[in-house]
């Protein structure tokens, strides 16, 4: 590799250290988890390699507007082409590029080159003056216009069930060699199955974090800095305890080690698991077909395929979750119950639950709006007034259902839980 390509490398992540050294984050409605901060290096440290194989860029500070919108032209290209993957792929490497844009701005580590640079002309937000317009926002909207959207649909990860899950643990564990790493990450794998825990969640994880005593464990630091609680199932009891068995409440739960006995670190840790679960799953996947339009207006089909990857796992719990739900909740007295449970040991649910019911309202509040403005006239003209629609004060059983699902999984989100992880429908075919 060359030096100086080497040294820009570097100096992404240094930017990205001093970001997270000095609590700046790149999004300002919350904090972001520490690891995020890496994922963010790792994505422009990527858009810089990509730009110095295509147009031999070796430093960040020489990458102009139009060379960055020439590479995601291209993955918008890709995706037209089938490449399903790709809109996910371009909607991170946009959202690291504008953390970076933030970081250059409120760090000293481009102070040199930041006011010359071709990058430092790229704006990223339109209140601060690097460059003359939002051009993150526009390159979002171009990529938006040629029908690259971040749908569920699009995903390539398969939407696996807890029996396949078991079968691709088996698989690691008798596959493969360092079998003292695949046994951690089989165990990894479970604790996922019975928490919907992320693998970085999971290496995370003390044995104080599992409470037997109020059937909970804790997620702390989770994805965007959240701490959120999980349920336990009676069933994963057994389980969960042989995890934590002569362990001290402050010790990890999980480590992985390098051949010499070093440990390894989080990062390191995370692409092994992630690896041993891809290669353990290799049989399960799932290929459809889709129609897709080509620049050219050419409608063509092509091969959609979902592999199993770690984060099916996630998808297999929640599947398993939204079943359990389904069994217990039954009346609005039901809903009310389980809120109020919860609540206890997470307030925000509800404020949460409250926002579930107002979406709920949406439309019934836009016509309200609307004829609060047509009665205004009427009362002019000594006419009847029209009623306003009564508000909900409830939600469905199927829209509770999936709420308390993203509790579990850490979203507080319905559409996430239904575009990329299970439909209630889905979780009532699997319970029979």
């Amino acid at each position: 590799m060359d030096k100086e390509l080497k040294r820009s490398l570097n100096k992404i992540k240094k930017l990205f250290n001093k970001m997270q050294y000095n609590n700046i984050s790149p999004n300002e409605k919350r904090n972001i988890a520490i690891d995020t901060y890496d994922t963010y290096a790792g994505q422009v440290q990527a858009i810089l390699r990509e730009a110095n194989t295509h147009f031999g860029i070796e430093k960040i500070e020489d990458l102009s507007l139009d060379i960055f919108k020439k590479l995601i032209e291209k993955r918008v290209e890709n995706f037209l082409d089938g490449e399903f993957s790709e809109s996910n792929n371009i909607n991170s490497k946009l959202t690291a590029f504008k953390a970076f844009l933030i970081g250059m701005d409120k760090t000293n580590v481009y102070r040199k080159t930041k006011r010359t640079s071709e990058v430092s002309k790229i704006g990223y937000k339109d209140d601060i003056e690097i460059g003359t317009k939002d051009d993150i926002k526009e390159i979002r909207k171009f990529v938006g216009e040629s029908g690259v959207l971040r749908k569920g649909s699009d995903s390539t990860v398969l939407r696996a069930k807890p029996d396949q899950v078991m079968a691709v643990v088996d698989n690691v564990r008798k596959n493969g060699y360092n079998t003292i790493n695949r046994a951690t990450a089989a165990d990894i794998a479970l604790l996922s199955l019975a928490s919907g825990a992320r693998v970085s969640s999971c290496l995370k994880m003390r044995a104080r974090d599992i409470d037997f005593d109020n059937k909970c464990i804790t997620m702390k630091n989770a994805k965007g800095g959240l701490t959120y609680y999980v349920d336990i199932n009676d069933k994963d009891i057994p389980l969960l305890k042989s995890l934590v068995e002569n362990l001290q409440p402050a010790q990890k739960i999980f480590e992985l080690r390098r051949k010499d006995g070093t440990l390894l670190s989080g990062e390191e840790s995370r692409k092994i698991v992630h690896r041993y679960i891809k290669e353990a799953g290799v049989d399960f996947y799932e290929v459809e077909k889709r129609e897709i339009t080509q620049k050219n207006g050419t409608k063509i089909e092509v091969d959609h395929t979902k592999n199993f990857a770690f984060h099916s796992i996630r998808k297999a719990y929640a599947l398993k979750i939204m079943g359990l739900y389904i069994d217990k909740i039954k009346s609005q007295k039901d809903i009310i119950k389980e809120v109020e449970r919860i609540s206890k040991r997470d307030p925000k649910i509800l404020d949460k639950y409250q926002k579930l019911i107002n979406r709920s309202n949406y439309y019934r509040v836009e016509k309200n709006k609307k004829i609060v403005r047509e009665n205004k006239e009427r009362r002019k003209l000594k006419l009847p007034e029209v009623p306003l629609h009564p508000l909900k004060t409830e939600v469905s059983i199927k829209s509770a259902v999936t709420f308390f699902t993203s509790i579990q999984l850490g979203h507080f989100r319905n559409d996430i839980v239904t575009n990329y992880y299970c439909t209630f429908e889905e979780a009532i075919k699997n319970k029979r």
